[in-house]
């Protein structure tokens, strides 16, 4: 009777043991991968897109942007000059003031 106490102890004791492992394992992929989504977002900050310089390429990859609103911006920055802020991409049709705080973070001037 102990015998086969001993072993439902120790197919017990083996379960903790190996969750305990699988659940450390599944934390630590966690931590490395909310330290390399910082690390992108870092890597995003230093690469931002200069409004002033990009393609209509490079504009139509951000978001809320599209192509005709490249264009728009190209058309504006040619024929106003540089862009000194994000209040001025308002200017633009279908930039409002909620994509304008989006691209914040994702452009220069």
């Amino acid at each position: 009777m102990q015998g086969i106490r001993f072993n439902k102890l120790s197919i017990l004791l083996c379960t903790l043991l190996l969750t305990f492992i699988a659940t450390s394992q599944l934390h630590a992929n966690g931590l490395r991968d909310a330290a390399q989504n910082r690390i992108s977002i870092a890597q995003q900050s230093a690469e931002r897109i200069n409004v002033n310089t990009a393609s209509a390429e490079q504009l139509a990859a951000l978001p809320g942007i599209g192509p005709s609103r490249a264009e728009a911006i190209i058309a504006l920055r040619n024929e106003k000059g540089s862009f000194t802020n994000t209040n001025e991409l308002q200017q633009i049709r279908g930039i409002g003031a909620a994509t304008a705080a989006r691209l914040e973070p994702l452009i220069s001037f």
